[in-house]
């Protein structure tokens, strides 16, 4: 599964001009993409440096120089034959990016602001979803909306380290159990922690988080990403919730098995086996691991009741700055 149809197209600035006047709506490659592209963030080269435009792909042409030149000259190719043969020198096919819908960034961007460990590409480079809500929330204006996910199971000690950071006003702390009762409030079981219908509340979750990020706010959002189903089987949280959360950062919260269990059952009087208890915790990791792979954000793990070291650890999100 792919994680993101946006990527980054480095250009150099003359090129990114002709597209923004709309002189240009082909840009050549000699390789492309092996996913499939819907959009592209445009990076104006030396001695911009800026991440100037987004645009929406219409179509992707390969062909041989020959075709790729009619193509040019019937849809704009923005460049004379002679570049686009010798860029294309020595080989028999290459591709056309047909561009539309251009949105202008007005003032052009700092992809450093906007992309960690950011380096300019060669060519080009995917996008998470994270990064391209990133340039989309820059390019309208909008108050800094982030969603720092603090990761853990029941009773691993979450909520008193978000305790410790919520500045009223600025920054939020709900728990994903939380957004979900806002909405139905018999999605999820008390006495068990199981759900009953993950993918419905995962949907609620999800619509919930959105209004808060769309309000411009600063989320602190204290979930899993492995639940205990309705049958007391441990199931991971599917991918593509963490896709459509857009989450900024993932701080992972782990504690031994025999101290959570002993915190649940002082807090709510049951709790699951220690067993069932290093179960869920083997999922949460190697789930958090793939996400964070995947969707390209950090991971950093805490250990319960690390205060310093939660706050070293969530200092480096934008969600706290």
């Amino acid at each position: 599964m792919h994680a993101s149809s946006t990527v980054l197209l480095s250009l150099h600035p003359r090129h990114a001009k002709k597209i923004l006047s709309g002189e240009k709506r082909l840009e050549f490659r000699r390789v492309w993409a092996k996913r499939p592209v819907s959009t592209v963030a445009i990076y104006a080269t030396c001695p911009v440096q800026r991440i100037v435009a987004i645009a929406d792909v219409s179509q992707v042409h390969e062909g041989s120089p020959t075709k790729l030149w009619e193509l040019a000259k019937a849809i704009g190719g923005g460049l004379p034959r002679r570049e686009l043969y010798a860029y294309f020198k020595g080989r028999k096919a290459g591709y056309a990016v047909e561009l539309e819908n251009v949105r202008e960034c007005n003032p052009a961007l700092d992809p450093s602001q906007l992309i960690e460990n950011f380096r300019p590409p060669q060519s080009f480079q995917y996008l998470c979803q994270t990064q391209h809500e990133s340039i989309l929330r820059a390019m309208r204006g909008d108050e800094s909306g982030w969603v720092m996910f603090i990761a853990g199971v029941h009773g691993v000690g979450k909520s008193t380290l978000c305790a410790g950071l919520v500045r009223e006003g600025e920054v939020l702390h709900r728990s994903a159990g939380q957004i979900i009762r806002e909405a139905d409030e018999k999605a999820l079981s008390e006495d068990t922690k199981a759900v009953r219908d993950i993918a419905h509340t995962q949907k609620l979750l999800v619509a919930g988080v959105n209004r808060l990020r769309n309000g411009g706010r600063k989320l602190l959002l204290d979930g899993h990403f492995a639940l205990l189903n309705g049958s007391g089987d441990v199931e991971p949280v599917a991918l593509e919730v963490f896709e459509a959360l857009a989450l900024d950062r993932i701080i992972l919260v782990h504690d031994s098995s025999k101290e959570i269990r002993n915190r649940l059952i002082s807090r709510d009087k049951t709790a699951p086996s220690v067993s069932k208890i290093v179960e869920l915790q083997s999922v949460e990791v190697e789930t958090a691991e793939a996400v964070a792979e995947t969707l390209a954000i950090p991971l950093v793990r805490v250990a319960s009741g690390d205060l310093a070291g939660f706050a070293k650890a969530c200092a480096g999100s934008k969600a706290l700055t």
